[in-house]
């Protein structure tokens, strides 16, 4: 029989990011009959697993700190899939940022909208990447980046997902900006934040803000009132790649120079960012109230009575 191998997976699971990095990795595994997965954690800044038996190689996500130093001391093959700290001197498979800015972008732009944000954190590598690409492609389309807004630097990437990262400065932000604007969150937990933000300013998305976050979470993109759109990653394929990397190393193969980069699948467009970006008021009013009730048997004297306007003018302004 063929040496067990020992494949040390030091995750967390709370972004369905991570959790579907491992059912890419579960894929690639079931071509090694002879691996085998054990949890692998954190204690005071080193390693732990059960057992006697080390792990022959690591799949991490080395998104901290304390992971960081952790991690420093293993001496055995690892592949990073986290792109939170850069930096850093492992072989990391993980998802083109570029193409999301971009994804991105080109998304909000489609909407009709000429103003766009971004709100991010400065020291994350995820979120610096996103943003450049953005505002380049932002800008390539026409548009023009009014403001960006970026956590506290000494924020640190919360890995379990179990703490908001804006601070109560961003309300003034987003009440200052010019509207209607796209603002793109460079990962759904900012998204969803976001919308809780502008609810308690009473701005309305999509109409005032329309918001675009990154990975398309389940939890974070339904738990976003509205509900959030978001550039779906393809997470699966980054594990698929990332434990087919590990066995060649397994193998003694050098690691590759790069970090090996995969592209975007989507935007899958929800209500935060459903719109078609109008600029004047009674008749973005009159456009939302036909967009939520054209089901129901509605004419334009309904319409009327939501907006402060003649029918005659109502007419006029909707052709401009």
């Amino acid at each position: 029989m063929p040496r067990i191998v020992r494949i040390g997976l030091l995750f967390s699971y709370t972004y369905s990011y991570y959790r579907n990095v491992l059912h890419g990795v579960r894929r690639y595994a079931e071509t090694c009959a002879h691996w085998s997965f054990m949890p692998v954690f954190v204690e005071r800044e080193r390693l732990r697993w059960r057992g006697k038996l080390a792990p022959d190689g690591l799949l991490a996500t080395v998104n901290t700190a304390a992971f960081a130093k952790a991690v420093k001391r293993w001496s055995r093959p690892i592949v990073n899939v986290s792109a939170v700290l850069d930096g850093l001197p492992y072989p990391r498979v993980g998802v083109d940022n570029r193409l999301v800015g971009r994804l991105a972008a080109e998304h909000l732009l489609q909407t009709g909208l000429r103003q766009f944000a971004f709100v991010g954190h400065p020291n994350y590598l995820f979120s610096v990447e996103r943003e450049a690409a953005f505002c380049a492609a932002v800008r390539a389309g026409g548009g023009t980046v009014v403001s960006t807004y970026y956590a506290l630097r000494d924020h640190p990437f919360e890995p379990y997902g179990q703490r908001w990262h804006l601070d109560r400065r961003i309300l003034r932000w987003l009440a200052r900006l010019p509207k209607p604007v796209g603002i793109f969150a460079p990962g759904d937990l900012f998204g969803a934040e976001l919308t809780e933000l502008c609810h308690e300013l009473e701005l309305r998305v999509p109409e005032d803000i329309a918001l675009v976050g990154v990975d398309d979470d389940d939890f974070y993109c339904r738990l976003a009132r509205p509900p959030l759109s978001s550039v779906t990653v393809n997470a699966e394929r980054v594990g698929y790649e990332a434990a087919r990397l590990l066995d060649r190393l397994l193998t003694g193969r050098r690691p590759p120079k790069k970090a090996i980069l995969i592209p975007p699948l989507r935007v899958h467009v929800r209500r935060s960012s459903e719109l078609l970006a109008i600029e004047d008021a009674d008749v973005a009013e009159a456009a939302r109230f036909i967009r939520e009730n054209g089901i129901q048997p509605i004419g334009v004297a309904d319409v009327l009575r939501q907006v402060p306007l003649s029918r005659r003018s109502l007419e006029r302004r909707f052709k401009k």
